[in-house]
Formats: C-alpha cells, sequence, structure tokens
C-alpha cells in the first residue's frame, strides 16, 4: 500500500512540475477568471428566494465552485462560475396547479395529493410550466433572471452539496434515508410521498435522492473528458436527462452520479422535476467548447486570482488521482483524509467572502489522541488522561514540536518535500465545512446529540469519533478540544483570497471548534477564537495535524 501511494505521489508532484503538458489543465483563463469574481458577488446574495406565484415555491442559492463529476473510478472536474437558485423540493401538485390552472382531479398525476411531488409530465409539460411562471413572476424579479430546468452539471452539484460519497449523506442506503424501491413488498409502497419527509441534505435540499426522477435541461450524451466549466450539454439529441431516482427504482438509481434519460414527451407516473431560478445572461459553454452568449461584456467587473484559479483547476484534475487516506504508522496508525483544492464561503453569513485553496492537503481525521502524541513525544500531559481521549494541555509551540519529532520518524516512509504541520485556518474550515454553508456541518442548530460541549454535561472530553462525522469523513471538528491552527491571529482581509496564511506576525495563535467547556456558538463552522499565545497550555486545548507538500 505504502508502494502505490508513494508510486502515486511521486506522479502528483511530477504533474504539478509539468503541468503545462497536462490537457486536462488546459483551462481558459477567462473562465477562472469568471469563478473568482462570481464568488465575491455571491457571497452578497440572498440565501433564498420565493416564488410566491407558485404557491411560494421555496428556492436556495448555490453559490459558484466545483465538484467532482461521476463515479469515483471515473471522475472529472466541473467547474461553475455562476451561482443560482434551485428549488428546495420539487414541484408539488399544487404549485403546479397554481402556475398551470388545472384541477387537482383532472392531474395526469397517479398519486393525487396537493404536497406530493407533480408526476407524469414530461419535460416539454415541465419547460412549459417555466415558461408561465416566468410571466406571473415578470414584475417581481430582476431584469434577465428567469425560471428553467437546472443543467444536468447544477442538478449533481446541488445533489452533492460538497460531498464525495455515494449519496449526499454517505455510501450506505436504507428506508430511512429516502423513498426508494428497497424490496421489501410488504413494507414498501412503492409510490411518491409528500415532499420533504426525508432528511435534507448538507445545503438544505430535500428528496435529491428518490421520490421522482428530476428532469434536467440538457440533452442526453456521453460526457465529455477533461475539466468543464459550466456544461449544458450538446446542442440536440433525442432524449432528455433525469436524475435522482425515484419510488420506483432501486438504491443504484438513487447514486449521486447516476443518469437516465426519456423522451421529452414521455408522460411516466415516477418523473417530477425542480426548477432553477438563475441570470440568464452568463456565458456558457456547451459540449462543443463554443460560448452561448458571445460578445457579452462584463465591464464592471474585474478579474481576481486568475493564475490561481489557473492552478486550482489543474490541481482539482490531479486531485482526483490522489490516495484519499494515509496513515502515519509511527504515531500508532494516524489517520488522515485528503482534501482536494477546492473553495468555500468563509465566515457567519453576514461577513463573508470566498477562499480559494489550490492546493489539495491531508488532514487527520480525529484529533490526535494521547496514545499517539506519547508515542512521538514520549509523554502525556493532559489533564484527564485516556489514551483513545484527545490529548489536551499542549501549547501551540508543543505542538510544533510534535511535528517536527513525527517529520523525523516518518522521513523515510514520505515523499520528499512533504511535511506533516498544523492545518492553517482556511484549510481547517474548508475541512470542518465540507461543503456546507450552514452554522454547523449538520445545520443550523445544535443539541448533545451532535458534539461535546458546554450543555452535553460530561465536562471534560470524550473518546475521538463518539459523534458522527461530517459528510467528509472528520470528527469532532466541532467541541471536545479546541484545535490550534498555523495563524497568528488577525482581522480577516476583505475580498477573495487564495490559499491565505494569516498575518505575518502577532501575539496568539489561531483555535478553531469549541471545546467541552465551550457555549454552543464557540462550536459553529465560522467562529473563530482570538486563541492564546504560543506557549499557553489548557485542559480545553488540542490539535490535528495537516500533512501537505512544503512550499
Amino acid at each position: 500500500m505504502k508502494q502505490i501511494f508513494l508510486i502515486v505521489l511521486s506522479i502528483f508532484i511530477s504533474n504539478i512540475v509539468n503541468a503545462q503538458e497536462d490537457p486536462l489543465g488546459a483551462i481558459p483563463k477567462t473562465e477562472q477568471e469568471k469563478l473568482a469574481d462570481a464568488s465575491e458577488k455571491s457571497s452578497q446574495r440572498k440565501k433564498t428566494f420565493i416564488a410566491r406565484s407558485a404557491k411560494n415555491l421555496e428556492m436556495i442559492w448555490c453559490p459558484p465552485g466545483s465538484y467532482l463529476r461521476g463515479h469515483v473510478s471515473r471522475t472529472n472536474t466541473v467547474i461553475l462560475t455562476e451561482g443560482f437558485y434551485l428549488g428546495k423540493y420539487e414541484v408539488t401538485q399544487e404549485q403546479y396547479r397554481s402556475v398551470m390552472g388545472v384541477k387537482l382531479s383532472s392531474f395526469l398525476s397517479f398519486f393525487k395529493g396537493a404536497k406530493l411531488p407533480v408526476e407524469k409530465v414530461s419535460w416539454e409539460d415541465a419547460m412549459a410550466f417555466c415558461k408561465k411562471l416566468n410571466e406571473k413572476e415578470k414584475n417581481r424579479i430582476p431584469e434577465g433572471w428567469a425560471f428553467t430546468l437546472p443543467t444536468e452539471s447544477q442538478w449533481e452539484y446541488a445533489c452533492r452539496a460538497g460531498t464525495r460519497t455515494a449519496y449526499s449523506w454517505g455510501n450506505e442506503i436504507d428506508s430511512s434515508r429516502a423513498n426508494y424501491n428497497w424490496g421489501n413488498r410488504q413494507d414498501d409502497s412503492t409510490q411518491s410521498c409528500d415532499v420533504g419527509q426525508y432528511a435534507a441534505n448538507p445545503w438544505g435540499f430535500y428528496d435529491m435522492h428518490g421520490n421522482v426522477w428530476e428532469w434536467c435541461a440538457d440533452w442526453y450524451a456521453k460526457y465529455p473528458s477533461g475539466v468543464l466549466t459550466n456544461p449544458i450539454g450538446p446542442a440536440t439529441g433525442t432524449v432528455r436527462v433525469k436524475r435522482g431516482g425515484s419510488c420506483h427504482e432501486n438504491r443504484v438509481s438513487l447514486l449521486s452520479h447516476v443518469r437516465n434519460y426519456y423522451a421529452p414527451d414521455d408522460h411516466w407516473p415516477n418523473m417530477g422535476f425542480r426548477i432553477v431560478f438563475q441570470s440568464t445572461l452568463p456565458s456558457l459553454t456547451g459540449s462543443d467548447g463554443k460560448s452561448r452568449n458571445q460578445g457579452r461584456s462584463d465591464n464592471n467587473e474585474k478579474s481576481e486570482s486568475n493564475g490561481d484559479l489557473k492552478k486550482l483547476a489543474d490541481a482539482s484534475q490531479k486531485s482526483s488521482q490522489q490516495e484519499k487516506t494515509f496513515i502515519a504508522s509511527s504515531a500508532k496508525n494516524l489517520e488522515m483524509i485528503w482534501c482536494p483544492p477546492g473553495s468555500y464561503l468563509r465566515g457567519d453569513g453576514y461577513n463573508t467572502n470566498t477562499v480559494i485553496l489550490t492546493e489539495g492537503f491531508y488532514l487527520g481525521k480525529y484529533e490526535v489522541t494521547q496514545e499517539q502524541y506519547q508515542s512521538v513525544m514520549g509523554d502525556n500531559p493532559s489533564k484527564f488522561k485516556g489514551m483513545k481521549l484527545p490529548v489536551q494541555s499542549v501549547s501551540w509551540e508543543d505542538v510544533v514540536v510534535f511535528c517536527k519529532k513525527l517529520n523525523e520518524k516518518e522521513k523515510n516512509s514520505i515523499p520528499e518535500g512533504w511535511v506533516f504541520t498544523l492545518p492553517t485556518e482556511s484549510q481547517w474550515e474548508y475541512a470542518c465545512r465540507a461543503g456546507t454553508t450552514t452554522r454547523y456541518f449538520w445545520g443550523e442548530k445544535i443539541n448533545s446529540d451532535w458534539a461535546n460541549y458546554g450543555e452535553s454535561g460530561y465536562e471534560k472530553t470524550r473518546v475521538v469519533g463518539s459523534y458522527r462525522p461530517n459528510s467528509w469523513g472528520f470528527y469532532d471538528m466541532h467541541g471536545n478540544v479546541w484545535e490550534l491552527c498555523a495563524d497568528w491571529y488577525g482581522s480577516y482581509p476583505s475580498g477573495t483570497l487564495t490559499n491565505p496564511t494569516g498575518p505575518a506576525s502577532g501575539s496568539t495563535r489561531v483555535k478553531r471548534g469549541g471545546s467541552w467547556y465551550s457555549r454552543g456558538t464557540h462550536l459553529s463552522s465560522a467562529k473563530r477564537s482570538i486563541g492564546f499565545a504560543p506557549s499557553y497550555r489548557s485542559d480545553s486545548m488540542g490539535f490535528r495535524v495537516v500533512f501537505q507538500l512544503n512550499k
């Protein structure tokens, strides 16, 4: 396993040096500039939109970003340089009726119910719905914005919601997760249910897996290879894409990457849709590589970080070949998970800015435990003793020594130029959010089922991994012990930032994540603490390490 990792990693490093020779990395600079510009504007966008004339159809903002499309063994990077609103739920029968002016009794839908998703609608029906909704809402929506069907890429981007697993919640599925045909005819009704009956994905979308198939705008065709920017499918075809599976299908059809198709005029009892609300002005690149809106000039938009965004596209493609985990054997098999290059919205939703990370990194799956710390350092300073408890009562300076010693112990096992160190504050928040934009990775509210904090009642640390991981597989990013970061503490700069490392000097180091002693608000993904002096120790202070190419 170690030899395979070293081979792959050496190829990865070689490709960085020879990025110009990688045909998949050749992304048009202008498209990368748009991503930086649009990401900054996206932070000022309202997070929800309501289409009142469609029975208050709720929509959620999806910021510009990128994702790995397809199955884990056959992926390519898709970059979306324009944000969009997507329906929080599948369009219901009462919403369809309110726009189309038909009675519920005359619906094509096989299963009748106001809150059930509309079904037996063709692609042509769905587009007619969007046309009528645009007419009804024309006095409320900005010029140049329209309701339509999502592209296949928009759909998968929102479905994954920052995840890389088989489904938006993980790699396994059962009847508590989604409405699908799980095979037990005694309790499997194989019919649609009211929208929103199952848990939402990390971005707040319901029923992206199951209930009814959902139409997409694209004609169906084989995926192009390489890095794609704003793909909209081929210009012509015979069948349209559908996504998400339905109550009639087995678990395979519900996978985030699975695609299927029907003819545009087909009416099937398991076929529905949700809609997108977006600007119709941005240039979109089709499968032929040509802009669908050539000649548009955005004179007020200034390109930022175009070189760094080119690196992001290059590194994203190489990242798909990276080993997903790494084990530091000399630290009692300390497990680490790969975080690919990407971007996120930093802050609390009221004061946000976009952060772009052009280099991937490994981060500890758990906080460093006492047995791991002792195996490297030879001592255990913790107040609360237990080999599987996180080490505490360590200073920032202690942690730097730990990383130095771990590098020495692992020097014959790791590639040249790679090091163990503390994560930057931006790396930490990127991994903590794991693609989410909510207060915590699981949502907006906290209770003792999710993390060890002041109101949990333990009044001490708990064994690492006692709570559910986030969607990237990291445990205890919220609570248990504060986690030290590499950065000096300072005010956040404004604007889009690329690979920020904090100020050059300071008096205290950043700590993140909250602890067993903290209030719930201190555990939020955005919350940062002024931290302590580098030599200060606390029984609420611990850390996890990063493994990355040293710059």
